[in-house]
C-alpha cells in the first residue's frame, strides 16, 4: 500500500490501449498504477492500421476515461464503410457500414495511443521494459524486467499481449497458431502517389478475398494505406522466408498473387517495409483459476484473429472495467479480490462470443468462395451509405 494515500500500489504491464484506459480510468477515479512498456519511446514503432470504436466498448471506455471529447477530434465517422471483392476484381459489396447511424467512428492507432498518453502524467509510463516474469514475494509481486525487479505491488494487471508474462504467472496456456500468416504492410500519401489505389481502397476498408488467401487494405486518417496480405500455411512453406527482408517478401507475394487483378497487385508492389507475423489465437472459452490480486485484460485474456475487428475493443472495455471495479472496492473498503472475480466472470463471457464470432473469420479464410461466404454472412447486417 501506498503509505501516504494507503491506496494499493498497481503495476500495469503492458502500455496498449486496453493498459493505458486501465490506467486512465484510475486516473480519473483518484488512484495510480505504473504501466511497464517495452517500446522504448511512444513513437519507437508503428502502431498498425485503424481502429472502429464500437458503442458498447470502445466508445464506453472513452467516456469512462473522459477522453470522449478529445476523440472526436481525431474521429472519422465517414470511414466505417466497407468495400469486398475477389480476385478478379468483381465487386460484391461497396460503401457499406455495420452500422446504421454511423455509430462505428474510425481512429488511428497511433492517435488512440497519443491521446490516451498525453491524459496521464507522464510518471506513470516506464518505458523500455522487457518484462521477463511476474513473482510473488512476502505476499506481494514483484515485477522482474532486464534491468531488475521492481515492487513490490499489490496489484498486478497483464495488458501485455499475445505473449503475456502475466499469463504465465496464472496459467500454462498458450496461443495457438491458425495456418494463417499476413504481410503487413503500408503505403504513404495514397490520395498524391496512387490515386487508382485509392480510389479502390475507398474511404474505409476494402477485402480482397479467395480461398486461402487474401488483401485487406484500409485507408488511415494520416492519408496512408495499411494493408494486409493473408495467406493459409496448410499449402504453402513460408519456412524460408524467416530471415527475409521486404523486398524478397514482397517477391514472394507477388509470385502468390501473381493471377489476381493487376488493380490489386499494385498494392504489394507500391507498398513499403513488409513484413510477415504469423496470426495466433487463445483457445475459445479460455480461463484460468482466479488467483488475488492479479489478472488480465485484452489480448493477454483472449487473443483473437483481426476477423471479428473486435480486439481493440474489447481490451479497452476490459481496462475501463477493471479499473471501475478496483476503484470502487478500494473507495468503499470492499474486497478487490472479489471486484476483481467479478471483472473476470463478465469478461470471459464477452471474449467467448467473440472468439467464436472472429472463428468464423478464420474458417472462411479457407472456404472455397470466401467473399461470397462474406457477404452471405453478413446479409441484412450492413447498411447502404
Amino acid at each position: 500500500m501506498d503509505n501516504a494515500t494507503n491506496h494499493p500500489k498497481i503495476a500495469v504491464i503492458g502500455g496498449g490501449p486496453g493498459g493505458l484506459i486501465l490506467a486512465r480510468v484510475l486516473k480519473v477515479n483518484g488512484l495510480q498504477c505504473t504501466v511497464f512498456e517495452l517500446d522504448a519511446q511512444a513513437a519507437s514503432r508503428a502502431q498498425g492500421g485503424t481502429l472502429d470504436m464500437h458503442p458498447e466498448s470502445g466508445q464506453m471506455a472513452l467516456k469512462a476515461a473522459q477522453v470522449w471529447e478529445e476523440f472526436q477530434k481525431f474521429a472519422r465517422y465517414e470511414a466505417d464503410t466497407m468495400k469486398l471483392l475477389d480476385k478478379t476484381g468483381k465487386v460484391y459489396l461497396e460503401n457499406v457500414s455495420f452500422s446504421d447511424n454511423n455509430d462505428h467512428p474510425e481512429i488511428d492507432r497511433l492517435q488512440l495511443r497519443n491521446l490516451l498518453l498525453d491524459s496521464l502524467d507522464e510518471s506513470t509510463i516506464q518505458w523500455n521494459q522487457k518484462v521477463q516474469k511476474i513473482i510473488k514475494k512476502d505476499g506481494y509481486f514483484v515485477v522482474v524486467t532486464a534491468e531488475g525487479e521492481s515492487g513490490p505491488f499489490d496489484i498486478v494487471v497483464g495488458a501485455d499481449g499475445a505473449w503475456s508474462k502475466v499469463r504465465a504467472f496464472l496459467s500454462t496456456t498458450t496461443p495457438e497458431y491458425t495456418d494463417l500468416t499476413f504481410g503487413d504492410a503500408f503505403i504513404p500519401n495514397i490520395e498524391t502517389r496512387y490515386p487508382d489505389i485509392a480510389t479502390l481502397v475507398g474511404g474505409g476498408t476494402m477485402a480482397a478475398r479467395e480461398s486461402g488467401i487474401s488483401i485487406f487494405s484500409q485507408l488511415l486518417g494520416d492519408g496512408s494505406v495499411r494493408s494486409y496480405f493473408i495467406l493459409s500455411t496448410k499449402d504453402r512453406d513460408l519456412s524460408s522466408l524467416k530471415s527475409a527482408n521486404s523486398e524478397e517478401i514482397r517477391q514472394y507475394l507477388l509470385q502468390e498473387y501473381a493471377d489476381w487483378d493487376p488493380s490489386l497487385k499494385k498494392i504489394i508492389e507500391v507498398s513499403e517495409g513488409v513484413i510477415l507475423r504469423p496470426l495466433y489465437v487463445l483457445p475459445t472459452g479460455y480461463r484460468w483459476k482466479s488467483q488475488p490480486n492479479i489478472t488480465l485484460i485484452g489480448d493477454a485474456a483472449h487473443l483473437i484473429s483481426f476477423f471479428g475487428g473486435q480486439g481493440a475493443n474489447l481490451a479497452m472495455q476490459d481496462g475501463a472495467e477493471l479499473a471501475l471495479a478496483i476503484a470502487t472496492a478500494v473507495h468503499n473498503d470492499h474486497d478487490v479480490h472479489k471486484s476483481i472475480q467479478g471483472y473476470e466472470e463478465q469478461m470471459w463471457k464477452r471474449a467467448e462470443m467473440a472468439s467464436k464470432f472472429s472463428n468464423l473469420g478464420i474458417q472462411n479464410s479457407f472456404a472455397s468462395n470466401p467473399a461470397q461466404l462474406m457477404m452471405e454472412r453478413f446479409k441484412g447486417k450492413l447498411h447502404q451509405k
